[in-house]
């Protein structure tokens, strides 16, 4: 799937689902949409980045999960190698 609507798409989509899941749920379960990852950075298990959205109008926070992120003007260490991501997405679909 290709970011044509960017998370807008995504988040419509998974409270659609949430909706439809509870239907067929035994009351009083009730599944909710919780968050969308747009983009998404995944390293390997348990180790990944993104931003956090709840609403499609505007990203909540950047989340990370077991890497380090520090910024390039905060570090103590000049010397140390510091891996900068750039989060992007087209619009358009692959290149």
């Amino acid at each position: 799937m290709y970011c044509t609507d960017g998370p807008a798409m995504s988040v419509r989509t998974g409270a659609e689902a949430a909706e439809f899941v509870t239907s067929k749920f035994i009351k009083p379960i009730k599944l909710e949409f919780e968050k969308v990852y747009f983009p998404y950075l995944l390293i390997s298990k348990k180790r990944y980045a993104g931003l956090y959205w709840t609403k499609p109008e505007k990203y909540d926070k950047m989340d990370t999960k077991g890497i380090e992120v520090r910024l390039p003007h905060l570090s103590t260490q000049p010397d140390s190698p510091l891996l900068i991501f750039r989060f992007h997405c087209s619009l358009d679909g692959p290149s």
